[in-house]
């Protein structure tokens, strides 16, 4: 009996292994190209609803009705979070403000980290859910997870070395890249997981993990990966500005025109 579960447990194993080479083994099937006037494409939500920033403003489309928000006084977007389309997350870095958005785009919360009684340097932020907000802070070359309701922080990593290039996260999970390494950090704020990062240039944001960029070539990663598996993603020569990797579908903003892929399954 204890053979035959060990064999069990064995050929389990084997499959979700093969299961997981499946799901990343995919070729990408341009599907459309479309027109976007935008300076930035921020993503599309679980609605499936497009974001993007034009001018330093931000709007989403669903479908007929086109929202915006902008703020002119706190300066430049420095990123949005659409992880949950009822709490958008708008970050001014200048300003050092996070403005909390509901699902037309209109304001419900401001959180000014200038005016916490503890300095903070806010360089990337990111919703961890149950309103609180992924920190990284680069006074304390650490991330925190901050929360907005009570004004708090509930938990803080280990220190890091290097300035914070990119961050990208979901509820369970944050990843931030410095020159040397990228971090992955789990709700606890610890560090789960580490990886080299001199090799690559840009990271974007995918499925339950991210995407690596080293100049033509592409690669995901997640926990669990000890190696970054490589992306069969044929741009056919589109530039690149941003690019959002989901289970089915990957969408690339190259500046003009937004490109939507559909995964195929070898």
């Amino acid at each position: 009996m204890f053979c035959i579960l060990v064999l069990e447990m064995k050929n389990l194993i084997f499959i979700i292994l093969f299961l997981s080479q499946i799901t990343i083994a995919q070729e990408w099937k341009l599907q459309e190209s479309v027109p976007l006037k935008a300076d930035s494409f921020v993503g599309v939500d679980s609605y499936k609803y497009l974001y993007w920033i034009k001018d330093n403003v931000l709007y989403k489309q669903e479908g007929e009705s086109t929202y915006s928000f902008n703020n002119k006084l706190l300066g430049s977007i420095q990123s949005v979070d659409i992880t949950n389309p009822f709490t958008v997350l708008v970050f001014y870095y200048q300003a050092q403000v996070v403005v909390v958005l509901d699902n037309k785009l209109n304001e419900i919360v401001r959180v000014d980290f200038s005016e916490m009684s503890d300095f903070m340097q806010v360089a990337t932020i990111g919703n961890a859910g149950s309103k609180r907000l992924w920190i990284g802070n680069t006074a304390s070359q650490r991330l925190e997870l901050f929360d907005y309701r009570n004004m708090s922080q509930e938990a803080l990593s280990s220190s890091f070395s290097g300035d914070i290039l990119e961050q990208v996260s979901n509820y369970n999970h944050c990843f931030i890249r410095t020159p040397n390494h990228i971090y992955l950090y789990n709700s606890y704020g610890s560090v789960i997981q580490k990886l080299a990062a001199k090799d690559y240039d840009k990271m974007f944001s995918a499925s339950n993990g991210v995407v690596l960029q080293k100049g033509e070539e592409w690669f995901y990663w997640r926990k669990g990966i000890s190696e970054p598996k490589p992306l069969t993603i044929n741009l056919d020569g589109i530039g690149v500005k941003n690019l959002i990797y989901g289970r089915q579908y990957t969408y690339v903003f190259d500046g003009k025109l937004l490109h939507t892929y559909i995964a195929e399954k070898k």
